[in-house]
């Protein structure tokens, strides 16, 4: 039972985020503005290659932070998100908001990691493990900002709270992260460590997300 309402969850949010491609084209409008406003001014310098995977995950990450909010907030402001939880248990609408948001910014992250690599000229052989990475990546931020947009949905962390309850688990991730992708722009080994803390912050924080959301429900 619990399966079957997460997958038919999970098909609705998917289709909230693909319909008309309206959300798709603001992230890609938002990854192209943010693109060429960091790219361009620095066209003419060398870019060490920690500082193209920096500027990579720091424009994924805002260019889906909005639209991470959107998918949580949608049945908040249609008044239909109290029912919901009265028919399906919220840990099961949290993990299909949070399915639909990573793969949202998997592919997002693709456009955002070709448009960088071309405008640095970087060698187009990382590509392949490039995208493999991102994907891999994207769905370990898509679960770290799930439990932030699910607080701010909630009205549990506004205003100044935000970015306090933001930093703590947004950090640890971006700056693995972007220490995987420079090895792979380096074409260095790929530290299997790295992958393992980036896979272990993911499910820690999915963990604490669906074991607080009962005590995170009762206080908002």
């Amino acid at each position: 039972m619990l399966w079957s309402n997460f997958k038919t969850l999970l098909v609705k949010d998917i289709k909230l985020l693909f319909k008309g491609g309206m959300l798709i084209g603001y992230a890609f409008g938002i990854v192209v503005v943010m693109c060429i406003s960091v790219a361009l001014p620095m066209s003419k310098i060398s870019v060490s290659e920690v500082t193209v995977s920096t500027l990579i995950w720091m424009v994924l990450f805002f260019s889906c932070s909005e639209v991470s909010q959107r998918i949580f907030l949608d049945e908040e402001t249609k008044k239909t998100a109290d029912l919901m939880r009265q028919l399906v248990p919220p840990s099961v609408i949290y993990l299909s908001k949070v399915s639909a948001n990573s793969i949202f910014i998997s592919v997002i992250s693709l456009g955002v990691s070709t448009l960088l690599v071309f405008w640095f000229k970087l060698s187009l052989t990382v590509l392949p493990v490039l995208f493999l990475v991102m994907v891999f990546g994207s769905f370990a931020l898509g679960i770290t900002q799930g439990i932030i947009s699910y607080l701010v949905a909630r009205g549990a962390a506004r205003g100044s709270v935000f970015p306090i309850v933001a930093l703590p688990i947004i950090l640890p991730v971006l700056i693995s992260l972007i220490n995987i992708t420079t090895q792979v722009l380096e074409s260095s080994p790929v530290s299997f460590t790295l992958l393992v803390v980036v896979l272990a912050q993911g499910f820690a924080v999915l963990i604490t997300g669906i074991l607080f959301l009962p005590y995170l429900e009762k206080g908002v």
